[in-house]
């Protein structure tokens, strides 16, 4: 109910819109000892010195030595003022215990005689705060293995004054703080330079015991820590920072003014401020900084001095690409920068590269408080270390015609310089065509392929001379003439003619008959053609008359021929199937005529009488 109540009055301060968890409060009571002082309060500690202290801690219920509750609990250690004894600090140890905090409190120097020794209740302080942490290892303690191995050492007054000389006889504290700290007998004041840990002074301002002027302000500015705060709650009293103590409230009576502070008013603020201070050094809960320092800068009912930075990380976050290529690496960052970090694959760089999948997170650090990422996957892809284009047929092709191109390897995504994105494209058109094989970044380009299209010529129409030709005249064949188009002439038994490649020629023939002349019109292949029938006559000066029989023999032919004819002598021309002649001469009927010079083929043989009127025309074959 205690604890309800203290809650109830605490959602009327700042402190209490900061998100934590409340727990019933246990106490249990432990007596430390120091084997090289005598003296102290309590027994059954060992030899030495006897420091009985008040432990008030979370538990599973409220009671005497009930099971401790959470884990990764940290230490306040906290010192009693002058005559005063530690149940009077209850609305603060209450209030810390039910947040997750264990707070000692040592019993000793508590008289009012003989007089305290302030030397040795600051020992006691540092003393107790190390065997705290300690029992965290103790198995016989119901502590063990439930602190984070975190302190603080605080106290009020006297033990404000004590805490500072606490710093002289341990380390490792991670802050201290204090309520109208009192000067010391050994000097606090002088104490105070020699600290380094993180320091909170709270004053009130109406203080007349332990006049801030002369104590707390002193004091302060004697602090040799970087990160230091001096906060002065306005209508302050030195006894409102406990619940109602006799001894105290008699001392303060006799000098403070009126119209201060409500004894609950002032506890709730001074709450306020400590409870989300030491959340953060104790339990590195970064959003309690945040806390602490927008009430202290914004409160209009304390004043402020500070000399501390504390650089807080936000939300981490992870960056780089979600995924890398097979056989290679991602780099990833944490952020923000400028901390420590611990990876979940162990690694504490800002940078670390990743050559597996997995899902990290981060731990982004200011060695106080840290922040975790959320999870991040990164995955791999497969690469492709070379890619390449391959065409089902020629990449030169007609009009209607068409190719097939493949991109290779197969298995993989595919964009085409087209923008196409499967396998293979048709293509029935000229162009330059490349693909990128594989994921982005991941994959490989291949080299370019051109294709040509090429139209076919316009229709052609051979223009030839009308009616018959007569044999041996030259005769003009023709098409009409088209840019970049070659022209291939043939005679029916497969003779190319002269004058290739261009749209007309001159034949001739070297024996009368019927024949097919054919133009090929050529655009890289693609063709259309056209075809006339000739008609080879003798000339008209060679009547039917004149026209004389003969036998040429033998045929076929190796080394000669012989021809007989009524001619007794004769002229003859022997020529290829082109037209030219390649022999020719006088020769008597039934003589031999050599053409052992004549390479095997079909020859043309025309001949003359003596005034040279053709008189007969055969052929024969040369083997």
């Amino acid at each position: 109910m205690r604890l309800v109540l203290i809650c109830v009055s605490f959602l009327l301060s700042v402190s209490c819109l900061y998100a934590q968890t409340f727990y019933p409060v246990s106490e249990t009571t432990i007596t430390f000892n120091d084997p090289t002082r005598t003296g102290g309060f309590g027994s059954g500690g060992g030899p030495g010195r006897q420091i009985e202290t008040k432990i008030y801690y979370p538990a599973t219920n409220a009671g005497t030595n009930q099971p401790v509750a959470g884990n990764n609990l940290p230490v306040v250690v906290f010192g009693h003022g002058f005559a005063m004894a530690w149940d009077a600090y209850e609305p603060i140890y209450d209030s810390l215990a039910g947040r997750g905090f264990i707070v000692a409190l040592p019993r000793t120097e508590g008289s009012l005689l003989p007089a305290p020794s302030h030397g040795d209740f600051g020992k006691d302080l540092a003393l107790v705060s190390e065997k705290m942490v300690a029992l965290n290892t103790t198995p016989t303690s119901i502590f063990y293995q439930k602190l984070n191995g975190r302190r603080a050492i605080g106290g009020h007054s006297m033990g404000g004054g004590a805490t500072y000389l606490a710093n002289q006889n341990t380390s490792g504290v991670n802050c201290y703080f204090t309520f109208a700290a009192a000067e010391t007998n050994p000097s606090a004041i002088t104490a105070a330079a020699s600290m380094t840990a993180p320091n909170l002074v709270i004053a009130g301002s109406i203080d007349c015991v332990a006049p801030p002027a002369s104590n707390q302000v002193p004091i302060y500015n004697a602090i040799g820590s970087a990160c230091k705060t001096y906060i002065s709650i306005t209508g302050g009293y030195h006894c409102h920072f406990n619940s109602d103590n006799f001894n105290c409230t008699f001392g303060e009576g006799t000098c403070s003014p009126s119209g201060g502070l409500t004894r609950a008013d002032q506890l709730n603020k001074v709450r306020s401020i400590i409870i989300p201070y030491l959340t953060y050094f104790l339990k590195g809960e970064c959003a309690a900084w945040t806390q602490f320092e927008t009430l202290t800068n914004s409160a209009n009912w304390l004043t402020k001095q500070q000399v501390c930075t504390q650089n807080i990380p936000v939300a981490a976050t992870i960056n780089g690409p979600a995924s890398y290529c097979q056989g290679d690496m991602a780099q990833l960052e944490a952020n923000p920068t400028g901390f420590s970090y611990l990876w979940s694959t162990g690694e504490t760089t800002g940078q670390i590269e990743v050559s597996q999948p997995q899902t990290l997170t981060v731990q982004v650090s200011n060695g106080i408080c840290s922040i975790n990422s959320p999870s991040f996957s990164i995955s791999e892809i497969p690469s492709v270390q070379s890619a390449s284009v391959s065409a089902s047929g020629a990449l030169s092709f007609c009009t209607g015609g068409q190719v097939v191109l493949t991109a290779s390897p197969s298995g993989f995504p595919v964009l085409w310089s087209n923008g196409a994105t499967t396998p293979n494209i048709t293509v029935n058109q000229s162009g330059e065509f490349s693909a990128f094989v594989g994921n982005p970044g991941c994959g490989a380009q291949t080299d370019t392929l051109q294709t040509v299209l090429n139209a076919f010529p316009q229709p052609i129409q051979i223009n030839a001379p009308q009616g018959s030709l007569l044999i041996g005249t030259s005769q003009p064949f023709s098409v009409t003439d088209q840019p970049g188009i070659t022209y291939l002439w043939t005679v029916q038994d497969g003779t190319i003619l002269s004058g290739q490649g261009t749209s007309q020629i001159t034949a001739s023939w070297a024996a009368p008959g019927l024949y097919n002349v054919t133009c090929i019109a050529d655009n890289q292949g693609c063709v259309v053609t056209d075809e006339v029938l000739v008609n080879i006559t003798l000339p008209v000066s060679v009547s039917e008359s004149m026209v004389q029989e003969f036998v040429i023999y033998p045929n076929p032919a190796t080394h000669h021929i012989i021809i007989e004819t009524a001619e007794t002598d004769f002229i003859y021309e022997i020529s290829d199937m082109q037209g030219r002649v390649l022999l020719s001469g006088i020769s008597e009927s039934g003589k031999i005529i050599p053409v052992m010079a004549l390479p095997p083929g079909v020859y043309a043989l025309n001949l003359k009488n003596e005034i040279g009127v053709y008189f007969g025309s055969s052929r024969f074959i040369k083997l």
